[in-house]
């Protein structure tokens, strides 16, 4: 979901043929970890967007770990886009149906907060991978949501904390106070 890194420089603005190398000097740095310039502001994307989490990450370290760029390079700031599709075009037809306690439970979070419980995940074909109940209430409520794209091979994972929990007298109530740490991977899960 890394889409873009962005590049941010202390330049001396009196000098302007010394930044246009600088940059021309990046520019070519960049293309060694397969990032290339957009021609857009100071935004570089990467060449092969399957590998674009590795890429991005390599990119980010190649800069800091460069010499020459030390007393130059400000900060770089990772982008991701979050309009992958509309929702009326992503494919749900490999998820299963939640629970309806479940789904009350995040239609409660989602009114009360007017917030979609979690991000909507889409592969490169549109199918969904991750957010399935938060796809269901954006359908029910008309509200435009975030999008972001996963790329097919790569394997979804979330790291989920917290505590078992019971629906007791219309409540959630925790059954003890332990808590635990659940690793789940949308390979394993098979996205549902």
């Amino acid at each position: 979901m890394n889409d873009s890194l962005s590049v941010y420089l202390n330049l001396d603005m009196e000098n302007r043929s010394r930044n246009e190398e600088v940059i021309r000097k990046i520019d070519k740095l960049l293309l060694t970890v397969g990032m290339k310039y957009s021609g857009i502001m100071n935004i570089y994307v990467p060449v092969d967007r399957k590998k674009r989490d590795q890429i991005v990450f390599q990119a980010e370290e190649l800069l800091r770990a460069t010499d020459w760029l030390k007393d130059i390079l400000a900060y770089t700031m990772v982008g991701t886009l979050t309009n992958a599709c509309p929702v009326e075009e992503i494919l749900t037809d490999r998820m299963s149906n939640p629970s309806p306690e479940k789904l009350w439970y995040y239609e409660q979070y989602y009114q009360k907060t007017g917030q979609l419980p979690h991000a909507i995940v889409v592969d490169e074909n549109r199918q969904l991978r991750d957010g399935y109940i938060s796809w269901l209430l954006a359908k029910k409520y008309d509200v435009q949501a975030d999008v972001y794209e996963m790329v097919s091979e790569q394997p979804l994972r979330k790291i989920v904390k917290g505590m078992h929990v019971e629906l007791s007298g219309g409540k959630w109530r925790r059954k003890s106070e332990r808590r635990y740490t659940w690793s789940l991977s949308a390979k394993t899960a098979d996205c549902r």
